[in-house]
């Protein structure tokens, strides 16, 4: 009976220590210190460099063809809108041949122009945000990875 209980026990002790460790897992064991010579730091140091201006230049380069891209999408749509609209007002204008009516259209025009044009600097200067969150994300990322090597050697 004794070593029943104990082992009853035994069994209820080990599963609480085994759900104790699930939701609260213990420090891992401290990973003792390298010592490196000065030709390994250099080294590491150099490949940290490289891959740091690697991932910058890349980042350049992604932004470059992006920006590319939007001027050209934004460009051809511009292009669009304008063909659109030239052939719609000579349709409206041989249609109708007085002035107050022709005034009313060049308004609305004009009113459909602003808000074109503004539709396509929001969009630029979202692009430009979501480049410069980019770059600022990269750099802390780059800045915390250089701190964590520069304490590590």
């Amino acid at each position: 009976m004794k070593t029943f209980l104990l082992l009853v026990f035994g069994v209820i002790g080990y599963a609480d220590l085994c759900f104790a460790q699930v939701q609260m897992p213990s420090p891992s064991p401290a990973v003792p210190a390298m010592l490196i010579g000065d030709s390994d730091k250099t080294r590491v140091l150099k490949s940290l460099k490289e891959r740091i201006q690697r991932e910058e230049r890349d980042l350049e380069v992604n932004e470059k063809n992006t920006r590319k891209d939007l001027v050209k999408a934004q460009s051809d749509r511009r292009r669009e809108w304008r063909d659109k609209e030239r052939k719609a007002r000579r349709a409206y204008f041989e249609a109708h041949g007085s002035g107050p009516e022709r005034r009313a259209y060049v308004q609305d025009f004009v009113k459909r122009k602003k808000d074109f044009d503004y539709h396509e600097k929001v969009e630029w200067s979202e692009f430009k945000h979501r480049q410069k969150e980019a770059r600022e994300t990269l750099m802390r990322e780059h800045r915390s990875l250089s701190e964590r090597v520069h304490q590590s050697l």
